[in-house]
């Protein structure tokens, strides 16, 4: 019978480059460079022992019991699969910027917390701690690396927020990496925005990781008051700095003087 090529002869008639080539005859001969030394990867590859539910903490292949198990087990393993490869393609998408389930540019917060909890609802074969700490570690990489208002000019008394503001035409000047990639419809958060969306996700990510969330991303509340003091003056960072943290105080510390006062 004739012998059939194999991928490394397959990728030396596409013209490979040297190192594309090393990589392909690394996977080929299993870790080596040759036949004879993908005998001894074999023999390694023998040894590894995989879980029931590949690439999770799931118990060990070989270690379950089959006949005990029965169709439900099976079935949900496939199913785990599935899930497992449905979250990995919303995964890739919105790291890219797209929505988890199609291919739309998020242009809103909320579109932004619906795609994050449809990718949620795929780890059903994580327990919620580790579907927290796997949703909250993909919404920082998102937010930091595309969504996040960072552009210099932000912080212009006036002229900064008048430019990013979002006209009927979307926002003058591209603030986010996102804007830049998609045009100026797609999202961009400034702190306020941030610490808003961070608010709608904490119901999803506990407590922990949402105050994490906001200190990684700059978007607790001194952070807001901040930067629009910077961007709209004074006067605005003092009836925040008065809303969120004065008005309550003084509030809290007479509720305490009237308890005093009523024993």
């Amino acid at each position: 019978m004739p012998e059939h090529p194999c991928v490394l002869d397959l990728a030396k008639a596409e013209g490979f480059s040297k190192e594309e080539l090393a990589i392909v005859e690394r996977l080929t001969y299993l870790g080596g460079s040759s036949k004879e030394a993908a005998k001894e990867g074999a023999e390694r590859m023998k040894r590894v022992e995989f879980s029931f539910t590949p690439f999770t903490e799931d118990i060990l292949h070989e270690k379950a019991e089959w006949k005990k198990i029965g169709p439900p087990g099976i079935t949900r393993r496939y199913d785990d699969i599935l899930h497992a490869t449905e979250g990995a393609g919303m995964m890739w998408r919105l790291a890219s910027g797209l929505a988890g389930q199609e291919d739309k540019v998020i242009a809103t917060r909320k579109e932004l917390v619906k795609s994050l909890i449809e990718f949620q609802e795929t780890l059903t074969y994580l327990g919620l701690p580790d579907r927290q700490k796997v949703t909250a570690a993909l919404t920082h990489e998102i937010i930091n690396n595309l969504f996040k208002a960072d552009a210099w000019w932000l912080n212009i008394p006036l002229i900064g927020p008048m430019l990013d503001i979002e006209w009927p035409w979307g926002s003058m000047l591209a603030s986010s990496r996102a804007q830049k990639k998609y045009g100026s419809r797609a999202l961009s958060m400034t702190a306020m925005e941030r610490w808003r969306f961070i608010e709608d996700m904490r119901p999803f990510v506990g407590n922990h990781y949402a105050d994490k969330l906001q200190l990684m991303l700059k978007a607790r509340r001194r952070d807001v008051v901040k930067q629009l003091a910077l961007q709209w003056g004074l006067p605005a960072g003092a009836y925040l700095g008065w809303s969120w943290f004065l008005g309550p105080a003084l509030k809290q510390l007479q509720g305490y003087m009237s308890d005093i006062g009523g024993q």
